[in-house]
């Protein structure tokens, strides 16, 4: 692995150096902050909200009149 020198001002490394955590090398700072993160896909969260048939019932009553009002509002729109 290779090494860079980049050049900041001191006011971009004071706020670095707010932002790295006690010990943190900055390498490991960039890395934290920039590095690649693992993808999840959307299956990966299924079962991970709890919630009672009741708080079920109701989001799902509010997102269905949601989209019948957005479904209205782009009816009336007029195209061209």
């Amino acid at each position: 692995m290779g090494y860079r020198n980049i050049s900041i001002s001191d006011d971009v490394y004071g706020l670095l150096s707010g932002l790295k955590r006690k010990g943190e090398s900055y390498n490991a700072f960039f890395l934290r902050v920039f590095g690649r993160k693992e993808k999840k896909k959307l299956t990966d969260f299924a079962g991970s909200w709890d919630m009672t048939d009741e708080e079920w019932e109701k989001i799902d009553k509010n997102l269905k009149k949601m989209w019948r009002s957005w479904d209205v509002r782009l009816r009336q729109r007029p195209f061209g």
